[in-house]
């Protein structure tokens, strides 16, 4: 008698270190005290008992229970569940990123349940479309300042274009005077020989300003530099005034 019952023992005891050594935990039962119960260590700490009439096929039911959560929660959020019962549990989005479970968090942590790799690629997408958007706008703005750029450039170059057509027919028409001038000049010293103290200088500004326009005049000053003006001034005073020029036409033409 107490053979056979030292051989159930025995293989209750096996069966008992067989299921732990299944899902990786530990039998805390000892052959003297398998009588009436055995008590089981999981992999996640949970200890737990089991009649020794009881199965044996099924584990700690702290973890049963808690798989049942997960796979509630994944179907609740349209995630599927990956992972075997006990142990590897993850949370599969329909992008296949895996979000691993924790047996020490609670479910409630995880919810609402958000894939955190589908969020973070959810922002990196924002992020990228609101980048474009301002290189977009960028672009937009830098041509439209280059096509106002070219519309002053083009303004302008039609400006001086304008402004050297009169220059051209100023510095003609300057020239034409300046030719008439020097000629009566040299006529007028020619034939009039008595004027000693008058030079050819003298005699050729007389006829220049007494046969320049008053508009051709006012450009010609516009044109010389401010800085010489006044000087040009003293120096063609001295030699129109009628104080110091003897012609006829001085006064005239000062």
């Amino acid at each position: 008698m107490e053979t056979v019952k030292s051989t159930m023992e025995q293989n209750i005891i096996k069966n008992a270190y067989a299921l732990a050594s299944k899902f990786n935990g530990t039998c805390l039962s000892q052959k003297s005290d398998c009588s009436k119960q055995l008590k089981f260590k999981c992999q996640q700490g949970h200890v737990f008992v089991k009649s020794v009439g009881e199965s044996l096929t099924d584990w700690c039911p702290k973890c049963v229970v808690f798989y049942r959560t997960c796979l509630s929660t994944a179907k609740q959020y349209g995630f599927d569940l990956e992972g075997n019962q006990f142990q590897d549990l993850a949370f599969k989005c329909k992008l296949n990123h895996l979000t691993k479970i924790s047996y020490s968090r609670r479910l409630t942590n995880y919810q609402p349940l958000h894939c955190m790799q589908c969020l973070k690629m959810s922002r990196d997408k924002a992020k990228q479309q609101i980048k474009d958007e301002e290189q977009l706008k960028s672009s937009y703005f830098a041509k439209l300042q280059e096509e106002a750029f070219d519309r002053a450039r083009a303004a302008m170059q039609e400006e001086l274009k304008n402004q050297e057509e009169p220059v051209k027919d100023c510095v003609k028409e300057e020239q034409s005077v300046n030719a008439k001038a020097a000629q009566h000049a040299a006529t007028f010293m020619k034939e009039n020989i008595d004027f000693e103290n008058l030079s050819l200088e003298q005699a050729y500004l007389v006829y220049k300003f007494v046969f320049i326009s008053e508009e051709l005049m006012v450009k010609g000053l516009m044109g010389k530099c401010p800085g010489s003006l006044q000087s040009w001034f003293r120096a063609t005073a001295k030699l129109l005034h009628p104080d110091k020029n003897c012609h006829p036409q001085a006064k005239e033409a000062f």
